[in-house]
């Protein structure tokens, strides 16, 4: 009896924390708003990207903001925007930041439900070599339309997190490794320094007629800057679904 009900309770928590972290879908369309301050978009371009911002605005108001600042991260200035603009309504705001050269998208309210933090660096990931390469309405259109994708319920390309997972893979078989040699030898101590070269492919760990070999392992950094990528977290006010990635 009381396992059943131990049951009931595990399925009734889950149930409720599955629907606790989605809002309501707004009862009328957001709005439309551009602010290309750092003048990356011809007339014709900022046009058709309007168009295409105007269908996602049935999830909320779609904001698109270039800008060459220096005196905040991009994380600040886009919550802080964010928070001018549309206060804790739903909707998406993206920047590209011409000072920082950063990418980064804010998001908040039913949009914010389903466009988390993780899901908005899934997006920079995928668009910020377009950015690289001075593609900038290319960057944007490809930001919306995966936004879009993701709000409709579809899935959207994840390569860096593939590439992530093979290394902590990598990482994880050498540490197995280091583990194993450790049992079978446990007279030897092995030093941090050994373990080190070992990981960088320098040396071999050799014991009682058991040889580890470990393979040259190169960590690939996709942003540049303070080694890794920027704007993990909000800036001011009330936002935390920021996401955003150096270009």
């Amino acid at each position: 009896m009381r396992k059943r009900l131990l049951c009931l309770l595990v399925l009734l928590t889950m149930v409720i924390c599955t629907g606790c972290g989605k809002k309501e879908k707004p009862a009328s369309p957001g709005d439309v708003i551009i602010h290309d301050y750092a003048n990356l978009l011809s007339d014709d371009e900022e046009s058709k990207l309007r168009e295409q911002m105007e269908g996602l605005t049935e999830y909320g108001s779609v904001v698109f903001i270039t800008v060459n600042q220096k005196s905040t991260s991009t994380a600040n200035y886009a919550a802080n925007m964010y928070d001018k603009l549309l206060d804790t309504e739903s909707g998406i705001l993206f920047v590209i930041d011409m000072g920082k050269r950063e990418i980064y998208i804010e998001t908040d309210g039913y949009i914010g439900s389903i466009i988390t933090r993780g899901k908005a660096r899934v997006i920079t990931d995928n668009t910020y070599k377009l950015a690289t390469s001075q593609y900038y309405y290319s960057c944007a259109k490809k930001t919306f339309e995966q936004a879009g994708d993701l709000l409709a319920g579809m899935d959207i390309p994840q390569p860096m997190m593939y590439a992530s997972n093979a290394i902590i893979a990598v990482i994880a078989g050498l540490l197995i490794n280091f583990l194993v040699l450790r049992a079978l030898n446990r007279k030897k101590e092995v030093g941090v320094k050994e373990l080190g070269d070992s990981v960088r492919g320098r040396t071999h760990l050799v014991s009682n007629g058991v040889e580890v070999l470990s393979r040259n392992v190169t960590v690939i950094h996709t942003s540049s800057g303070g080694g890794g990528r920027g704007g993990f977290g909000g800036g001011g006010g009330h936002h935390s679904h920021g996401g955003g990635h150096r270009f």
